[in-house]
């Protein structure tokens, strides 16, 4: 409630009376839903992919390129034809290179990870190095020492973060010369998260100047589910991450514990933390929800045939301006794992639809800050249906957030999935509708 004075002169004596204001209506949202309000139409055909979003400069960074030290189950589509594409806001691509060779400027013919590392310069992580390339494609240089090997693992969510091309944040779960392949002391050996400074002259790109870049790491969180102790099988990813650009913060959240991190990309320190206390996330820190849970190759295959179920996880987290939006996924009751892995798994059980519909379902959740928005909820559009490439899939949804500008403008790629007949691929625009009901 505010208060204000109101001062009078009346018949030479001042006065003062007081006028009550109500507080602004503090409005209470209990759901949310998308509108498609645009769409940008990309010239392109192909094996296309759009892998990066950067506000300042409002270019989207998209193309073929092969994913490396990742292994595609099946016949893999025709990759590096188009090379890397800088596209504009109106769908015009004003630059395409491809630097798939073998030489010294080449990153080779495939990469983790391509994003932007400032408005006008890219970045691509392979195997050889963290490459740095001006937007019109021109080398800038390279880190060598920024690379795949002594990795524990590689996943396919996005890697590096930077929005000024000098400080730059990697997500690489590195230490495996550390711990000789002791299993139960990965977690406490490898570290996740590195933060460089290549600001300084003399942190230059040669090799013996490498190391003082360096400004900090951080290793996996001190959470039971990281413990020598637990029986249930995990890989050692780094955290999903998202980089704020207005704020200078590279925010993380690991799968399986619901908190974020927040780290200082000009100093790599440690911020803040907190949770997020999910709505329907379904957890066990010792033999998770379904038996068979067991570590080494028979483990891998329980998680393959539906053990990555048992528990839920988060998939995404995307910077949308100052908001922040995740998505977690539910977890399939004990007798449904246990069948799906007795049967197959989702990709052979004929169990798996009925499972799908009924049990797994993403969840999201939005944040501003440390302010969670909204009670979690669910986006139907981006429920992947029968028949669609992502329903067997436990992670994949039907279409990518790429980034956005806020509420009011999300980029989405849907790709050209032959739903449609066209010569042409979209990023459709989106809003996202707070409700009240």
């Amino acid at each position: 409630m505010g208060l204000f004075s109101l001062f009078s002169c009346q018949s030479g004596n001042t006065g003062e009376s007081t006028v009550i204001q109500p507080a602004p209506e503090v409005k209470s949202f209990k759901n949310a839903r998308l509108v498609q309000v645009d769409s940008i139409m990309i010239d392109v055909i192909g094996n296309f992919k759009v892998y990066d979003y950067q506000p300042e400069s409002e270019l989207f960074l998209g193309g073929d390129i092969k994913v490396g030290g990742i292994i595609v189950m099946g016949a893999a589509p025709k990759s590096n034809e188009l090379g890397h594409m800088v596209i504009n806001r109106k769908g015009e691509v004003i630059h395409q290179f491809n630097h798939t060779d073998k030489g010294p400027e080449g990153h080779g013919s495939g990469a983790i990870d391509n994003f932007f590392t400032s408005p006008n310069s890219i970045g691509v992580f392979s195997s050889k190095a963290l490459f740095q390339y001006h937007i019109d494609g021109s080398f800038l240089g390279k880190h060598p020492e920024i690379n795949t090997q002594d990795q524990l693992s590689m996943s396919n969510h996005r890697v590096g973060f930077s929005s000024d091309g000098k400080h730059i944040a990697m997500g690489m779960a590195k230490g495996m010369e550390e711990s000789k392949k002791a299993w139960d002391s990965l977690y406490q050996k490898g570290t996740a998260l590195w933060f460089y400074n290549f600001d300084k002259p003399e942190n230059s790109l040669s090799t013996e100047n490498f190391q003082k870049a360096l400004l900090g790491s951080d290793g996996f969180p001190d959470h039971p589910i990281y413990a020598p102790t637990s029986k249930f099988p995990h890989s050692p990813f780094p955290p999903r991450m998202a980089l704020n650009h207005n704020r200078q913060e590279l925010l993380s959240v690991y799968p399986e514990i619901p908190e974020i991190t927040v780290y200082d990309m000009l100093t790599g320190a440690m911020t803040e933390s907190y949770p997020l206390d999910p709505d329907y996330f379904e957890f066990e820190t010792e033999e998770g929800k379904a038996t068979g849970g067991i570590k080494g190759y028979e483990g891998l295959l329980w998680l393959n045939r539906g053990g990555r179920m048992a528990n839920s996880k988060y998939h995404d987290i995307i910077q949308l301006g100052d908001y922040t939006l995740l998505r977690y996924s539910t977890a399939l009751p004990s007798d449904a794992v246990n069948q799906l892995i007795t049967t197959g798994g989702p990709g052979k059980s004929d169990l798996w639809p009925s499972f799908r519909r009924k049990h797994y379902r993403f969840y999201y959740q939005l944040f501003k800050g440390s302010e969670k928005m909204l009670p979690d909820f669910e986006l139907p559009l981006f429920e992947p249906k029968m028949g669609d490439t992502g329903f067997k899939n436990n992670s994949m949804t039907k279409g990518k957030i790429i980034g956005g500008n806020g509420l009011d403008e999300i980029f989405v790629f849907i790709p050209n999935d032959g739903e449609e007949e066209r010569d042409y691929e979209l990023i459709r625009v989106f809003k996202l509708d707070l409700l009240e009901e």
